[in-house]
Order: C-alpha cells, then structure tokens, then sequence
C-alpha cells in the first residue's frame, strides 16, 4: 500500500518514512535507495538533506557494496557543503577501500584545511607516506617534502624521523 502512496504521490512522507523502516528491517537495500532519493527531491533544508544523503550512502556503501555510488553521494554533499569533514572523512574510507591513492591523497589534502593542528599532522604523516610507498604514489620526492612540511611544524615526529632515515638509509 505505500508503494501505491509512493506512485501516486512521490512526496508523501509518512509514506517514504514508512517504506524506508520497511525496506530496512527487511534488508529491502536497493528498495531503501530509492526511497531515500526520494526523501531527498523533496527536503528542502540543507542539515535534512546531508543527513538523507548520508544515510543513503552509507546504505550504498555498507549494504550493497556499491562503492563509486557511494563516492558519488558524498560528492554532492560536497557541492552543498564544500568543508563538510564528515563527508570528506567518508570519501578517505571510500578511497582507502578502492585504493585510488590520487583520489585519497586529494581527499587527505582538502581535510588538512579543516582541521586541528593535531589533524593536520596526522593528516599530513599519512599523505607523506602514501606518497613513500611504492603500493600506492611512489613519489619519494613528495614524500620527503611531506615529511618537511611535518618536521617544520613537529620537529620532534618520531614517525617522520624514522621515515626520512629509511628513505636515505635505502
């Protein structure tokens, strides 16, 4: 019957919101998408919607598997809200699980804007050694101006010390 209210009426919440329960205690996942795109045309403000978008996301990545979907997603809460960290953070999860490094490396580059000093540091110990690695960038260069950049804010880094040793050592 609220597929019916859905047809006849793509805006009826109660609706949507009684399909969306039903297709999640169901594990009803694709079904639970599209209701959720739904619930998305139709909200108008910006929190309901990154929390609408997240949602399904978070259903397309955890659920159904559909990773570059789930990218795609968080893209566009992107578009709404470009300093989004929590969409950002989703996207570093993403990236690591496809291991597309030049999309993460970017990803780990824009959070270093909008976070702590801590943050940044972390941040900027993991892109250096996504540069390091030769799985992954390998570009030693960059590495070591990452590594710099790291030392010059925390010359004390015991993991940037041990890393730039390494590097010269081979």
């Amino acid at each position: 019957i609220y597929e019916e209210l859905r047809a006849m009426d793509r805006g009826n919440a109660a609706a949507l919101d009684a399909l969306a329960r039903l297709y999640e205690d169901t594990s009803g996942w694709s079904q639970l998408v599209g209701v959720l795109q739904d619930k998305l045309e139709r909200a108008t403000e910006l929190d309901d919607r990154k929390w609408i978008a997240a949602e399904m996301a978070h259903t397309q990545a955890n659920r159904l598997e559909e990773l570059e979907d789930a990218i795609q997603t968080w893209r566009m809460v992107l578009e709404w809200d470009p300093d989004e960290v929590g969409a950002l953070r989703e996207l570093d999860r993403l990236y690591l699980r496809l291991e597309d490094w030049y999309s993460l490396g970017d990803i780990l580059k824009r959070l270093q804007e909008l976070v702590d000093e801590i943050g940044w540091l972390e941040l900027q110990f993991r892109l250096a050694r996504l540069y390091e690695s030769d799985e992954q960038l390998a570009d030693i260069q960059a590495a070591i101006d990452c590594y710099r950049q790291l030392l010059s804010r925390r010359p004390d880094h015991p993991g940037a010390i041990d890393s730039l040793r390494g590097i010269v050592e081979d």
